[in-house]
């Protein structure tokens, strides 16, 4: 997961490479993919690493 700025917007998206691009996935499925392009203004702001365990 992925805390980003994107247009002077934060938005929380998880990080897919694809051969030749980048894209910001959202996990609830009513947003579409934003595509990583050289017109948006992108800034990875914070990297979450999702741990979790069993109790």
């Amino acid at each position: 997961m992925a805390i980003c700025v994107i247009e002077g917007k934060f938005t929380v998206k998880r990080g897919q490479v694809e051969k030749d691009c980048f894209y910001l996935m959202p996990e609830n499925s009513n947003y579409a993919p934003i595509k990583g392009i050289k017109e948006n203004q992108l800034i990875i702001w914070r990297i979450g690493i999702d741990v979790s365990k069993k109790f």
